[in-house]
C-alpha cells in the first residue's frame, strides 16, 4: 500500500510526460523478458535453468537452489550466487537467441 501510495504521490507531484511513462514500461518488460531467457534458455538438454549473473539481480538467478532448499532467504541465495559458478548472463543470451539454432527453452523435467 506505501509503494502504490507514493507512485501515485510522485504521479500527482512531478506530473511525468506520457512518454517517459511508456519508455518505463517497455524498459522494464525487456529487463524482465531478457531475465527470462537468461534463467530458461540454453543448449545444454540436462538442466532445467541456468544460475546466472544479472544486474540488479537481488538473489534471482537461483532458481534451481530456492526449489532444492525453499526455506532461504532471497539474501543467502544473493550471498551464495557470489560463490556459485555462473553459466550465463544477458549478453551470451542473446547471443544465442540471434546465433544459436540450437538454442532453446529447457524443458521441463
Amino acid at each position: 500500500m506505501l509503494s502504490i501510495a507514493l507512485s501515485v504521490m510522485w504521479f500527482i507531484v512531478i506530473k511525468p510526460p506520457f512518454h517517459f511513462i511508456l519508455l518505463t514500461l517497455l524498459l522494464l518488460n525487456l529487463i524482465s523478458v531478457v531475465r527470462n531467457w537468461c534463467e530458461h534458455m540454453g543448449t545444454s538438454l540436462e538442466r532445467k535453468t541456468n544460475t546466472y549473473w544479472f544486474p540488479m539481480g537481488f538473489g534471482i538467478s537461483n532458481h534451481d537452489v530456492h526449489h532444492q532448499h525453499p526455506n532461504l532467504s532471497w539474501l543467502t541465495l544473493k550471498i551464495g550466487l557470489m560463490k556459485r559458478k555462473k553459466n550465463s548472463n544477458p549478453i551470451k543470451s542473446l547471443k544465442g537467441i540471434f546465433f544459436d539454432k540450437a538454442f532453446t527453452f529447457y524443458k521441463a523435467k
